[in-house]
């Protein structure tokens, strides 16, 4: 799982996997066009993904399919729940040092706020 996640974790690689999951098998050549990627990250993203036993294709230049398909996108619906709880934990921690930080403005003493201006 940790070989899952770390070859997930690179963003063409993820890509590939995306696209993948939501479209026909393509060749490798179709692909780095329609991501425009650089050929030597293609090539090097597309057999990370083979190693991984993520791609496969029938032969050298064939189309690219995706294996795995059901477990790749329960993975990639948990890590985008993951992400969104992450960005309401933290938009929940910067409301609340708003308000916070509003509070402690509001009870500040008067002088607090010349000897501010003053300097």
């Amino acid at each position: 799982m940790e070989r899952l996640l770390q070859i997930l974790g690179e963003p063409l690689c993820l890509q590939i996997v995306e696209r993948l999951l939501t479209g026909p098998p393509e060749t490798q050549e179709n692909l780095r066009k329609e991501l425009g990627a650089d050929k030597r990250l293609m090539s090097d993203s597309i057999n990370r993904l083979i190693d991984g036993k993520l791609v496969s294709r029938e032969r050298a230049r064939g189309p690219c399919f995706l294996l795995r398909r059901e477990q790749v996108y329960e993975l990639l619906q948990r890590a985008a729940d993951l992400e969104s709880e992450i960005a309401r934990n933290d938009a929940e921690r910067k409301a609340k040092r708003a308000r916070a930080l509003r509070k402690t403005q509001l009870n500040a003493p008067n002088d607090w706020a010349d000897t501010e201006a003053a300097s």
